[in-house]
This record gives C-alpha cells, structure tokens and sequence, in this order.
C-alpha cells in the first residue's frame, strides 16, 4: 500500500526545499525592475518590468539563440509599441467618459 503525504497540495514549502534560486531571481529581477529609470528623452517608451527583465535574460543569457543585437531591437519595439497601446487606451477610455 502507497504511504500517504502528510503535506496538502497547496500547502507552501520553505524555499531550500522548492529550489530556492527562483526566488532568489524573482528578487534580482524586483531588483533590476526597481532601478530602471524612466528616460524622459524617450517619452514613447514604458519602464522595463519583471517580465521583460526575465524575457531578457532568457533570451540573451540562458538560452541564447540569435543575435543580441536583433533581441534588443526586439525589447525595445515591445516596449515602444506598448508605450503606443497604453496611450491608445487612456485616449479611448477618457472619449468613452467625456464625449464631444
């Protein structure tokens, strides 16, 4: 007969216990996303968040596969055209609110 665990599914262990670099990098990738200061000489760009900190390093570090230069250009389009849907949005929320 199988033992059972006497730990719930859901239940959360200690972080040596569940790998504890992940949330070592979860706390360098709050790090790097704290310290990005916004450049107000590109206003049509956002601040990097953790996801595009960790698509980063993913992509340049961890498993590089094509050039460094094409995945920063990439970042940088994510980046400007999220900066373009969010203004898009406010524009279209605020002629929603307060019509002509």
């Amino acid at each position: 007969m199988p033992t059972r665990s006497h730990r719930c599914p859901g239940e959360l262990t200690s972080p040596a216990a569940s790998g504890g670099g992940a949330l070592a990098a979860l706390a360098v990738l709050a790090i790097c996303a704290a310290e990005t200061v916004k450049d107000y000489t590109q206003p049509d760009t956002i601040r990097l968040s953790i996801a595009e900190i960790r698509r980063l390093i993913n992509t340049l570090i961890l498993h590089p596969a094509g050039s460094t230069a094409h995945c920063l250009h990439w970042s940088d389009w994510r980046l400007h055209h999220q900066a373009r849907a969010k203004r898009a949005h406010y524009a279209r929320r605020l002629s929603l609110e307060f019509p002509p």
